[in-house]
């Protein structure tokens, strides 16, 4: 892994966030009843009960797409916001792009993240509710469960291609 795809860096942020003290969920979509808007990922600390939304961009154009997006990661669901991004993207062009208030998470290609700017503490942020966290987490947890059923249907296509 070159730690280049949304995937592999959803992956290296889930690490530096920590599974262990965050509800860490990617790709939330819309008209779910959560957010109005498709955080890349959302990182809820369990202790604190404030959320962290991260933007994952791939490309210069994916950075340059979210600035034409209606909001403006303002939810006050939100106490943090940071963009992680690929080694490759982090150059004065691109981060010139990324808004002042937010963090930026660079991955190296080993996985490892680097914080180059600290997100500003959105001080209108609220604690989530338990409820709130719950449908967050049952929503990682349904996603489990797809990707597992995926992935053992990938495994018998392999294991008859192989002759088992």
């Amino acid at each position: 892994m070159r730690y280049e795809t949304a995937r592999e860096i959803e992956v290296a942020v889930a690490n530096y966030f920590s599974i262990f003290r965050y509800v860490i969920v990617p790709n939330i979509m819309a008209g779910g009843g959560i957010f109005q808007y498709e955080p890349d990922l959302c990182a809820i600390n369990c202790i604190t009960r404030y959320a962290t939304e991260v933007e994952i961009k791939v490309s210069k154009s994916d950075v340059q797409k979210d600035l034409d997006k209606k909001h403006h990661h303002d939810d006050v669901r939100f106490q943090k916001l940071y963009f992680a991004i690929p080694e490759k993207l982090y150059k004065p062009d691109i981060i010139g792009l990324i808004p002042l208030m937010a963090g930026i998470l660079v991955v190296d290609t080993g996985g490892h993240i680097i914080q180059k700017r600290r997100a500003h503490k959105n001080n209108n942020s609220t604690k989530w509710e338990y409820y709130d966290m719950y449908k967050v987490a049952r929503l990682g947890t349904i996603r489990l469960w797809v990707i597992k059923k995926d992935l053992l249907h990938k495994y018998h296509i392999e294991s008859k291609a192989r002759g088992e």
